[in-house]
């Protein structure tokens, strides 16, 4: 996180003044801090996915070796659950994305 950041900030600096006149630096500070957080909350999410994926996969070879009935019973509902994770994903997204936008208007601002 500290290298993106970095990286980030020598981007910033090597703007020319130009740049600055056009948006204001409460803005790109905003910008700049939002957007390396939003990545390690990905990394966060990206990692408990995988995680919860491998976990997934054990749970479900333990349950069909020891009942392969009521194994299949239990898979056929997944697809339910993954389209409703799916739709959750899609309103969660919109209403991320009017926060940020908001919380950058507000902060533009102050």
């Amino acid at each position: 996180m500290l290298r993106l950041r970095l990286d980030a900030f020598r981007a910033v600096m090597a703007r020319d003044m130009s740049f600055y006149d056009e948006y204001p630096s409460s803005k790109i500070v905003s910008r700049v801090t939002s957007d390396t957080e939003e990545f390690a909350t990905v990394v966060t999410l990206t990692l408990d996915i995988a995680s919860q994926v491998l976990l997934l996969v054990l749970l479900a070879a333990l349950l069909l070796a020891t009942d392969a009935q009521l194994g299949l019973v239990a898979l056929l509902i997944a697809p339910l659950v993954v389209a409703a994770a799916l739709g959750f994903r899609k309103v969660a997204r919109e209403a991320l994305q009017r926060s940020q936008r908001s919380n950058a208007r507000v902060n533009s601002s102050v």
